[in-house]
């Protein structure tokens, strides 16, 4: 299989919207159809900071999928959450548009794991470490994978940003430890 990865498309305003959708858009499509004319399964990957800013133009961001007929994955970024005193909006905003928060993906042996790892601490700041609801999540899935299989770990910030994010997600890349993975953010 194939898993195209995007990071960040950070559209604020029509000027943007309109290079993603005439310059960006094209290729992603003609890659995905190579792929599948060439008999292989192929997928998208957005690794957060799809509209910057602007929830109101989730819509307009989805539309551009339309047709492609092919999945496609979301994790959010830091500019797809209102930055808010109650994250609890932004979290609702982001899942009513595009999903859950974490979710994986098999692909046979190879195990793709979505977090969100935006964590709204107070207004206009966040940091990126892993919810302990993820994180008992992830404990449990992880428990059904075997060793000998392959995790891709979709974030939008690295999960090593800072010395305090760091020490946060110690058990989060301690129960990755046990496997081969490779870590994608954006």
């Amino acid at each position: 299989h194939k898993m195209i990865v995007l990071g960040d498309p950070q559209m604020r305003d029509d000027h943007d919207h309109d290079i993603f959708k005439t310059d960006a858009l094209p290729d992603i499509k003609a890659t995905v159809k190579a792929a599948k004319d060439a008999g292989e399964e192929v997928s998208v990957l957005v690794l957060g900071d799809m509209c910057f800013n602007n929830p109101e133009t989730f819509p307009r961001y989805a539309n551009y999928w339309l047709g492609l007929n092919t999945p496609m994955y979301h994790v959010p970024g830091n500019h797809d959450k209102h930055i808010v005193t109650d994250a609890s909006v932004a979290v609702a905003e982001y899942k009513a548009a595009f999903g859950p928060l974490y979710y994986a993906v098999n692909k046979g042996k190879v195990h793709y794991l979505m977090f969100d790892n935006v964590n709204i601490t107070a207004r206009g700041a966040y940091d990126s470490a892993i919810s302990e609801d993820a994180l008992s999540w992830l404990t449990k899935y992880l428990s059904f994978v075997p060793s000998d299989n392959i995790l891709v770990v979709g974030v939008h910030i690295p999960v090593t940003d800072s010395g305090s994010t760091a020490e946060a997600n110690k058990n989060f890349l301690l129960n990755l430890s046990k496997y081969r993975t490779l870590i994608l953010s954006a």
